[in-house]
């Protein structure tokens, strides 16, 4: 069991190693990744793919202003990823970013890809995945941009990326 998991409750488990690369930040932060579908549940969908710097596997979902919500787990941990093509940021400025998922709020900050329209979060907690996967909904705040998130589906989509990760040695 990867250590980054470990510590979730055993229902949990399999969700919490849920991960998501916004396709518009593949091409920022991987190169050329050959992406696969691995289904989906609600408005979230799973996926793997490659990458000369390794696997990774993930889940994603659409944003109503045209954005993109992504959690993706690769050997270095698990990364939230938010994309939206209204944002334009210099590459490399930090974003605070603030989540709500049910009664806990998780600070931190964010660093803006190359394409100056997507934030990366790296080494989220166990915590915060144990919450994203067991929600149903959840509040994102970039900066001075807020999200309001469908969180349905996210455990049975979850499921998906876990045995993608275990497939791949995550």
């Amino acid at each position: 069991m990867p250590p980054l998991f470990r510590n979730l409750p055993a229902c949990t488990r399999a969700a919490a190693v849920a991960g998501v690369l916004a396709v518009a930040a593949v091409a920022a932060s991987r190169p050329a990744a050959a992406m696969s579908d691995l289904g989906g549940y609600g408005p979230w969908s799973a996926f793997s793919g490659g990458t000369t710097g390794g696997a990774f596997c993930g889940m994603r979902t659409r944003i109503n202003t045209g954005g993109l919500l992504a959690l993706t787990v690769d050997a270095a941990g698990a990364h939230l990823i938010a994309s939206d093509p209204r944002w334009s940021m210099p590459a490399g400025a930090s974003v605070p970013i603030v989540v709500t998922l049910h009664a806990n709020r998780f600070r931190g900050s964010g660093r803006v890809l190359a394409d100056g329209r997507s934030i990366a979060v790296d080494r989220l907690p166990a915590r915060f995945l144990q919450d994203f996967i067991n929600g149903y909904s959840a509040r994102f705040r970039f900066g001075v941009v807020r999200w309001s998130i469908d969180l349905t589906g996210t455990a049975a989509t979850g499921a998906l990326v876990y045995r993608c990760a275990r497939a791949i040695g995550l």
